[in-house]
């Protein structure tokens, strides 16, 4: 083929064909033809980028033409990706080398990579399914102090990841294997690691965190793929049956024998709720669905914990942390509190108050109560009560005891139903302190149902619904005392709304002398 061939010729100018090249890209459905055109000619001239707006009359030699038709050839009528062309995808920090033996790296891969950035110092973590290496390089280049193994079923895929760790100087352990084959497990790959410090638990066992961007394609999805990713991209690296989860299904239970305390697992657009319950299934504690920026469920991140019955409350600052960032996102949240199994929005957000009470089947109208995490943290924000009310929320809280207060700030309005000028309060007893804002927090159940007393009596059509998902076994089962403080503002009486966990005797005992 001679560069005429495709309407090119030696001494066509550099802006000329770009323009040419993204006319001819867009014509046959390339999504981004403009950047696709610089790139090429930008190989084809040996140039970056910049150079192509800095020379735009420059005119193409003879051999420049001749290459660039070949790479215009492999992109418009084969459809090769643009990084196969180029022999190299940058992710991260890192250029990467990419060919047919191997996926190319996506920026959505990059929230696994931010999941590693999080880990504590020295923990051990494993890149299931590396092909390139992308995730397991990133985190080398960023987190030196990481322990990092990298596991494929397929020799050949080792083989890029392998060139990629040489040619970069990052220092990576390659196993061959399916899953988590010839990888350490919780317990082994410790030596060093003292007991108690932060990647150990207290038997001095170096934390295991499995990350894993697997096959997640339904096999019946082949034919909608882009050409780009179904004619080149490896199909054992795509698919993974009919629904896209067998790969999956094996990877969790795999990642829980293997004593993993974190795993963070890349999915398809709307599997993440299935996702999040085959974790669940497989013995982890906690589930957490992320974002890509497409607003899409792209990774579900699985944590395991202890299951305590008992007070105090079995949430630490960091899954608070979690839990109010999954409400300040927007999410809705399902955890343990001190009684039953609750749900969690963010209390100034109207539409996730709506929303929460579109999935409880329940009317909007309807309140929901403001857990804080301190007494001193609720005082802070319902300003100036009444001495009376605020000495009887002193006596009743921390504890499962819901209060009525008066809301003169009109705080959390949208938590409120139809009347702000009062506030549900909640603040459960934890066993260490916790900075963090309120919570709108009410049952996790469907509207008339009984309270949850565990994640298993959870109903499944909310968990689906919940971007974050924490379980901590059982929880006492009875519900919450709730006290109307309201008239104590007024000189009057408090008064039992309903009788829970606390009983009346006990109320009347620590509210004595208020008023």
């Amino acid at each position: 083929m001679s560069a005429g061939d495709e309407g090119q010729a030696a001494g066509e100018r550099v802006g000329a064909a770009v323009r040419r090249l993204a006319a001819r890209f867009a014509a046959v459905g390339i999504d981004s033809p403009r950047l696709d055109a610089e790139l090429l000619v930008a190989h084809a001239i040996g140039a970056d980028r910049a150079r192509l707006f800095l020379s735009p009359e420059r005119p193409l030699s003879d051999d420049e033409a001749l290459a660039l038709a070949e790479l215009e050839r492999r992109r418009a009528e084969a459809r090769e990706p643009v990084a196969h062309l180029l022999g190299v995808r940058g992710f991260r920090y890192l250029d990467l080398q990419v060919d047919r033996r191997v996926l190319v790296p996506r920026p959505e891969t990059e929230l696994l990579v931010e999941v590693g950035l999080a880990l504590p110092a020295g923990a051990t973590v494993v890149d299931v399914g590396t092909g390139s290496g992308a995730i397991a390089l990133a985190l080398a280049d960023e987190r030196p102090d990481l322990r990092i193994h990298a596991s494929d079923r397929s020799a050949e895929a080792l083989a890029v990841a392998a060139a990629n760790a040489a040619r970069l100087g990052l220092t990576i352990e390659l196993h061959h294997g399916d899953l988590l084959a010839g990888a350490p497990t919780g317990g082994e790959d410790a030596a060093g690691a003292a007991a108690g410090s932060p990647a150990t638990n207290a038997d001095g066992e170096r934390l295991l965190a499995v990350l894993s961007n697997p096959p997640y394609i339904p096999d019946g999805d082949r034919a909608r793929l882009p050409p780009e990713v179904r004619d080149h991209d490896p199909a054992g690296a795509l698919f993974a049956g009919e629904d896209g989860l067998d790969v999956i299904r094996r990877l969790l239970p795999a990642a829980v024998a293997a004593g993993a305390a974190l795993t963070a697992i890349e999915v398809g657009a709307g599997q993440a709720p299935a996702v999040a319950a085959l974790a669940r299934d497989a013995g982890f504690a906690e589930t957490e669905i992320r974002d890509d920026l497409a607003g899409i469920g792209r990774v579900v991140v699985a944590r395991t914990g202890s299951a305590d019955p008992s007070p105090p409350l079995p949430l630490d600052p960091a899954t608070v942390a979690r839990l109010t960032a999954t409400t300040a996102a927007g999410g809705i949240a399902c955890f343990p509190a001190d009684t039953v199994y609750g749900l969690a929005v963010d209390p100034d957000d109207l539409d996730a108050v709506r929303r929460l009470a579109d999935l409880k089947r329940r009317d909007p109208a309807k309140p929901n109560a403001v857990m804080w995490w301190s007494v001193q943290a609720a005082l802070a924000d319902l300003g100036p009560l009444p001495g009376a009310v605020e000495k009887a929320i002193e006596a009743l809280l921390p504890g499962p005891v819901g209060l009525l207060v008066p809301n003169p700030r009109r705080c959390f309005a949208p938590a409120t139903g139809g009347d702000p000028t009062t506030i549900g309060v909640r603040v459960p007893l934890l066993a260490a302190a916790v900075d963090a804002p309120p919570i709108a927090q009410t049952s996790a159940n469907l509207a008339g149902g009984p309270d949850p007393a565990s994640l298993d009596a959870v109903p499944a059509a909310i968990l689906d619904r919940c971007r974050l998902v924490v379980d901590r076994g059982p929880r006492p089962g009875t519900a919450s005392t709730i006290v109307d403080l309201r008239g104590l503002a007024d000189g009057g009486s408090w008064r039992i709304v309903r009788e829970g966990v606390v009983p009346t005797a006990v109320v009347a005992e620590r509210l004595a002398g208020v008023g």
